[in-house]
């Protein structure tokens, strides 16, 4: 392995309020030269919630991202590990085919893993007092993410430590069971960019605003196979459509119950906001553009990118699919 030499930027900031302090680590070795685009490597949670987990802190992951940075970024779904045991990337993905689609050097590619975990400790005691013996019982819970930043031969070249105090008893959204995790990811990308913010090529600026179906929460499979759109099968229409509304949510929090429906037919893709261009109506899904599939904003601005005119393929708000030219 490389030894990495460089600035070691350690910080840490103490809450308010009586909070354990909440910690950030920074080891990061800026490139000489940007890196060709940061890879999303699968996500790995210690202990997921649901099947969607995984799938949901990728998101989490992609959307800092796309909020902090104009980087060239592929998420997880954007290529295919086709061997765990290659000695790199290169040779146990399909990145170079993918590089060749969209025009970049695997070679010089950033990978990013994130990893989540959830620190719990539980106690209790006795106490005695002038009322008699009474039991008192405490709790401790941080959220650990730690991103890891490695080249394309497997070399360390960096980590963000992020720790997080969770508070079970603290008021939050019913479709968020960990925002204490979703602000610790929001943390390690601030620290990122922060730190590198030249580390990674940009992209172009998508055109118009777009969103990620929430859809691709259902389909996400945990270690043995199940899917949330597999549980969804099995339960009655009342608990289904209280499930499909609450996951729909994490990443649209203010989508109705009829447009949770509608998306849920829909395959992953990059949806038109409220204000479409031409050729294109709000609530449009871009599923691929040119042949290459769109799996959210980061996916269609680089391929838009690429070409003065794109084939967009559209699922439109009545379930019908149509090729668009953009710009017409």
């Amino acid at each position: 392995m490389l030894r990495l030499h460089g600035p070691l930027l350690a910080l840490a900031a103490l809450s308010m309020f009586g909070c354990r302090p909440q910690t950030l680590a920074v080891r990061l070795v800026p490139p000489p030269q940007p890196f060709a685009a940061l890879v999303i490597l699968p996500v790995e949670v210690s202990a997921p919630i649901d099947a969607a987990d995984q799938e949901r802190r990728g998101q989490d992951l992609l959307a800092a991202l796309a909020q902090q940075a104009e980087w060239r970024v592929l998420g997880p779904r954007a290529f295919r590990l086709t061997d765990e045991l290659a000695p790199d990337f290169l040779h146990g993905t399909d990145l170079v085919l993918r590089g060749r689609e969209l025009g970049f050097d695997a070679r010089q590619l950033l990978f990013a893993r994130l990893r989540v975990a959830l620190h719990e400790a539980h106690a209790r005691a006795a106490a005695s007092g002038p009322a008699g013996a009474a039991a008192r019982s405490s709790y401790d819970g941080e959220v650990i993410v730690t991103l890891t930043l490695l080249d394309a031969d497997g070399v360390d070249r960096g980590e963000i430590t992020v720790r997080e105090h969770n508070d079970p008893f603290a008021e939050h959204a019913d479709w968020d069971d960990l925002p204490a995790a979703r602000r610790a990811i929001v943390r390690a990308v601030e620290a990122l960019v922060g730190a590198c913010p030249g580390c990674v090529a940009a992209r172009p600026a998508l055109p118009f605003a777009v969103f990620v179906n929430p859809a691709v929460l259902l389909d996400a499979r945990d270690d043995e196979g199940g899917s949330l759109r597999q549980t969804l099968a099995a339960v009655d229409a009342l608990e289904r459509d209280r499930l499909l509304w609450r996951t729909m949510q994490y990443l649209q929090p203010a989508i109705s119950l009829e447009e949770a429906r509608r998306l849920a037919a829909v395959p992953p893709g990059a949806c038109v906001g409220e204000t479409p261009p031409p050729g294109l109506e709000a609530g449009d899904c871009i599923i691929a553009a040119e042949g290459v599939t769109v799996d959210g904003p980061h996916a269609l601005a680089w391929v838009l990118g690429r070409a003065e005119q794109v084939a967009l393929t559209v699922i439109d708000t009545v379930g019908s699919s149509r090729i668009v030219l953009y710009p017409p």
